[in-house]
């Protein structure tokens, strides 16, 4: 039989490979100019096309970015993995793994409009509270998405509890405030980041996010917490795994 020739590795790619393993080695510097396209075709003795090709590539990995008036900054010396939040259970659809922290960067005290006043099942013009703020890796100081939580003007004290210990905050409104969860509902949806968001994680205006929306139910049917967590395209994602007697339980 006749061995099939091996297929061949298109040009671009293997461009792509020499750049990303000069990345790795530090030959660019972190935050500064990559090569400009022209540079690079003459180097490579290739079309600007395949140049392109190569590096939309590094761009895909996070590891460049391409600015209209700047030109390319090299964003990581390496490819960016994800965050990926395992979950084997109900409770672990309530919050996020260990080795997450949550700063709180800003409380707004606001009226309800319509969308919120129907979350709560309140009157529109009713007072509510608003904390906002990043959530890191603790190890890296990584960006992981940014958080709003809302929360009834009865639990206005839960800013002196947030960041203390690891706890969720739905944790602490049943520990500190005598309530308890007795429904959750979680919403999973794609968004695009706006301006001020993108700036707060470091992206551009317009990058798709995964929308985290949750809301946290009393037994007498009062929402105790409402969340709403965007995450930027390549930090995070789920992975969903049940059992029928963890279902069941």
């Amino acid at each position: 039989m006749a061995r099939r020739p091996t297929k061949r590795v298109p040009r671009y790619r293997e461009i792509a490979t020499i750049l990303r393993s000069e990345l790795a080695e530090e030959v660019y510097s972190l935050g500064g100019l990559f090569p400009k396209e022209l540079d690079l075709c003459e180097r490579f003795q290739c079309s600007r096309f395949t140049i392109r090709n190569a590096m939309a590539e590094l761009e895909a990995a996070g590891l460049v970015e391409r600015r209209k008036a700047t030109g390319t900054i090299v964003r990581a010396l390496q490819p960016a993995g994800s965050y990926v939040q395992t979950i084997n259970s109900v409770e672990g659809l309530l919050q996020y793994a260990k080795g997450t922290k949550l700063d709180i960067l800003e409380m707004i005290e606001l009226q309800t409009d319509s969308e919120l006043a129907e979350w709560f099942d309140l009157e529109e013009g009713t007072r509510i509270i608003r904390f906002g703020g990043l959530r890191t890796e603790t190890e890296t100081g990584r960006q992981l998405c940014w958080t709003e939580i809302y929360i009834r003007p009865e639990f206005s004290e839960l800013l002196n509890f947030i960041g203390k210990d690891d706890r969720p905050v739905y944790r602490i409104i049943e520990d500190e405030f005598d309530e308890k969860v007795h429904k959750v509902e979680v919403e999973l949806s794609a968004c695009g980041l706006t301006d001020k968001r993108a700036t707060q994680l470091d992206v551009d205006d317009g990058t798709a996010a995964l929308r985290v929306h949750r809301v946290f139910t009393a037994s007498d049917g009062r929402v105790l917490e409402v969340s709403i967590s965007d995450h930027p395209e390549d930090r995070h994602s789920y992975h969903l795994e049940f059992s029928y007697e963890t279902l069941g339980s």
